[in-house]
């Protein structure tokens, strides 16, 4: 793509979240020319200490580190440990500058990760819509190795589905004396399973798994199916930063087993919460609030600090619909008490 694609200026960047990280591609493309006089000879490549060009058409090839700014042209991007990428930013702006380029190529590179609410878990999913035909996209392509639903990650067999490489870019013995360390120390489970199994987790730690909790999701389920049944009203109340909640839960009789419904929450967070945000770490959450109002999923309230009449009129309106047999409030959510005292006038 830098030199051997007939491209006139080809720019090519290997991009990653620290400079580390972008060198684990540079650096081997770079020591392959160095190593090569009769490469860079025929296409004219000169190997600087921290990029490589063509003087004869300004072609470039180097390093980039998180969010560069507009202005770039690239011919090809490779994004590598994507799922490290707290926000999109570095993958939108190479995009967005290969307009001018016949055919380029964005190429990310990654493992699994934690962060299932990140960039790279959407593409992921983006890409399985693609590889199962659900959304067609003649612009994509992907390949995910990783084990299959239900399979054992304890098992021995399992390792090949998700290493096609083993036992020549990674030995076969490395892998299962990984594994049986996770099997011993439940710490190192969730490193063994993204790092060699490409499997997501929702966390370092084994305490709660997201990924476990989203397969429970029924989109079948409508309110209008539970109309008229009891519910309990819960709430989770907060004033700047965190998401106000509320949910229904409900409950029906099935072969003799209580089974218990969540349908139709809904979620409230003050507009400067999520457009008015300085410091780098809010600005990141901010994101994630902004995604999921575009969803439709979250509501914004106006001003610094959450309204708590919007959620007391939605409470209203839910009890009209499902008599409400409880209704329990996280404790530090104490701001919002007055709101219970409303609704019992």
């Amino acid at each position: 793509m830098f030199a051997c694609d007939n491209e006139f200026g080809a720019e090519v960047y290997s991009g990653a979240t620290t400079e580390k990280q972008a060198w684990e591609v540079f650096r081997p493309a770079r020591l392959m020319c160095k190593r090569t006089p009769m490469l860079t000879e025929a296409f004219g490549i000169e190997v600087n200490a921290s990029n490589m060009n063509r003087p004869e058409d300004g072609a470039r090839f180097e390093p980039l580190i998180g969010n560069p700014g507009d202005g770039s042209s690239p011919h090809c991007a490779v994004v590598d440990e994507y799922h490290e990428h707290a926000t999109d930013a570095l993958y939108t702006t190479m995009l967005t500058g290969m307009g001018a380029r016949r055919q380029p190529l964005m190429w990310a590179i990654t493992t699994a990760g934690y962060n299932i609410e990140g960039p790279c878990y959407d593409k992921r999913r983006e890409v399985i819509e693609m590889l199962n035909g659900s959304v067609p996209n003649d612009e994509l392509f992907g390949i995910i190795y990783t084990v299959d639903e239900g399979d054992d990650w304890t098992d021995p067999q399992v390792l090949e589905k998700a290493n096609p490489n083993i036992g020549v870019s990674v030995y076969r013995e490395f892998l299962l004396s990984q594994q049986q360390r996770a099997k011993n120390n439940a710490r190192l489970a969730n490193v063994f399973k993204t790092k060699h199994l490409n499997i997501w987790v929702s966390a370092r730690s084994a305490y709660f798994n997201l990924v476990s909790w989203q397969s429970c999701e029924d989109k079948s389920l409508t309110l209008e199916q539970f109309e008229g049944q009891p519910c309990i009203l819960a709430f989770d109340l907060a004033r700047k930063l965190d998401m106000n909640s509320m949910a229904r839960l409900y409950t029906r009789e099935i072969d003799g087993k209580t089974h218990y419904y969540s349908v139709a929450p809904r979620f409230w967070v003050p507009y400067d919460t999520v457009y008015s945000v300085e410091k780098n770490e809010d600005r990141r959450t901010a994101e994630r609030f902004q995604k999921w109002v575009e969803m439709g999923v979250l509501t914004v309230t106006d001003g610094a600090e959450v309204d708590y009449r919007y959620i007391l009129e939605e409470a209203k309106a839910a009890n009209k619909i499902s008599p409400v047999s409880e209704s329990p409030i996280d404790p530090s959510g104490r701001p919002g008490c007055h709101m219970t005292l409303l609704m019992k006038t």
